[in-house]
């Protein structure tokens, strides 16, 4: 009797959970879930090609990211992993303009607009994308800045200015906002108004910018729920003022990724919106998930001096990173030209000369950059220190790379710079050379491991598990 009377119970059971689905199908079946959307909305899985890789022997890692309408129905204030993970191949794609151009191809989007990627780089240009599609009711426009061989303008990432947001940053975020009201207004058709902007790196802090901008201005209407708007390993860009914590900005960081640093808080710079953190100790065991062949180095603990001036034991790339920034930040000397503790002193000090090495540097192809950093490998300690040893033997070491790729080049400003930018590395941040020329000298190699795309692509995947 009790066998029978369960079978009875699930019997009606499922009969009114099934009469229940077929009378609210027809309301329920176009609203999209959290996991990307059902029914009637496009879905497409795009293939996307990580230019950059951690191994020598490939070209590049093909990543593939699910695309669906549905997450835009979906309030922006939420973190959405499966939006994150899309919009994270959305930044990825802009490295060069046929990737760019084809992933918003595959997601359906109209009036596909690069800008600038046909132009030689220069410190302050920008390459970006606008695009946009009808989602229901909707016009959702889209937009993302190049992140890889932008050359030139990643100089630009060190031009902050004595005052106010990030200049190099919000310079070209501006130009953007102009860009992209144009862009609106020629392609709303009176449709309701979403934007979707995505970034990695570089790119990462001008969209972080230009959505600080639309947000605290009048110029484009739109409520936060529908602004949908995901940053990757990002840079402070924003003074106190405009980093509003929105909930709708999502900031995915790794803390372990020194770039997610510079410019630091105690130059009063920040990121607008949330923090996601995905720092990953294990890195070096996950990123093999992605490829068994990439060898990010383990962390070797190393030492460090506190501010009471005792040894103190760095366990994990958080605490390096943090290290390297205190003590680089912290300096004493009565020769305030050598220091950068505060924002006006390295403007004063350092950022011209920074950017001007950093431009002529970028200028080189990558194959003659790949040379000088096996040769640089090479070497003894010793011999790397015989080449920093002035600014003629600088010079004199770089510049057959230079002629070889006919880089323009004032040899006396070069000169000049190149020992402020000895300077910069040997006084603020002696504990980098400490590291390089230590036993921990593979901790160097790892903290610029962490901001390649790979390791952050994993990193954000483990951190949703």
């Amino acid at each position: 009797k009790h066998h029978q009377l369960g079978n009875i119970k699930t019997v009606l059971l499922t009969a009114f959970l099934s009469l229940g689905l077929v009378l609210t199908g027809c309301n329920n079946s176009n609203n999209p879930s959290g996991d990307g959307g059902k029914g009637q909305y496009y879905e497409k899985d795009i293939k996307v090609k990580a230019l950059t890789t951690l191994n020598a022997e490939k070209d590049g890692n093909v990543l593939t990211f699910k695309y669906s309408d549905g997450y835009f129905l979906n309030d922006a204030k939420k973190y959405d992993k499966g939006l994150s993970e899309l919009s994270f191949g959305l930044a990825l794609s802009c490295s060069t303009k046929e990737i760019t151009t084809n992933f918003y191809s595959e997601a359906k989007f109209l009036d596909i607009t690069p800008v600038e990627f046909d132009e030689a780089p220069t410190v302050d240009s920008c390459a970006y994308t606008l695009a946009h599609k009808t989602i229901g009711e909707y016009e959702l426009f889209s937009i993302t800045a190049r992140w890889y061989d932008y050359q030139k303008e990643w100089a630009n990432n060190f031009v902050i200015g004595k005052e106010g947001d990030h200049e190099g940053f919000s310079l070209r975020a501006n130009e953007i906002y102009e860009k992209i009201q144009e862009y609106i207004s020629a392609h709303q058709n009176n449709h309701k108004l979403k934007l979707w902007f995505s970034g990695y790196s570089r790119g990462g802090a001008i969209a972080n910018v230009l959505s600080s901008l639309i947000l605290r201005d009048d110029k484009i209407s739109i409520e936060q729920s529908d602004m949908y708007v995901y940053t990757y390993e990002a840079p402070n860009a924003l003074t106190s003022e405009h980093a509003v914590k929105y909930e709708n900005i999502h900031n995915i960081v790794s803390s372990g990724d020194i770039i997610t640093h510079f410019a630091p808080n105690e130059y009063g710079l920040y990121r607008c919106g949330v923090d996601h953190e995905i720092y990953d100790k294990d890195i070096s065991t996950h990123i093999k998930q992605l490829d068994n062949t990439i060898p990010i180095p383990e962390f070797v603990e190393c030492s460090g001096k506190n501010e009471e001036g005792e040894d103190v034991t760095l366990k994990n790339d958080v605490e390096l990173v943090n290290y390297i920034f205190y003590d680089g930040l912290h300096k004493e000397s009565s020769d305030e030209t050598i220091l950068a503790n505060t924002r006006e002193q390295y403007v004063d000090n350092y950022q011209s000369a920074i950017s001007y090495c950093l431009s002529i540097a970028f200028s080189l192809s990558e194959e003659t950059l790949n040379e000088i950093i096996d040769d640089v490998k090479s070497k003894s300690s010793m011999e790397i220190i015989m080449i920093f040893a002035s600014g003629d033997s600088m010079f004199e070491y770089i510049k057959p790379y230079l002629d070889k790729d006919n880089v323009t080049y004032d040899e006396d400003i070069l000169k000049e710079d190149l020992v402020k930018l000895r300077d910069f590395i040997i006084t603020v941040f002696s504990s980098v050379v400490v590291i390089a020329m230590g036993d921990a000298k593979t901790n160097l190699s790892r903290l610029i491991d962490m901001h390649f795309p790979e390791t952050v692509y994993v990193a954000l995947l483990n951190s949703h598990k």
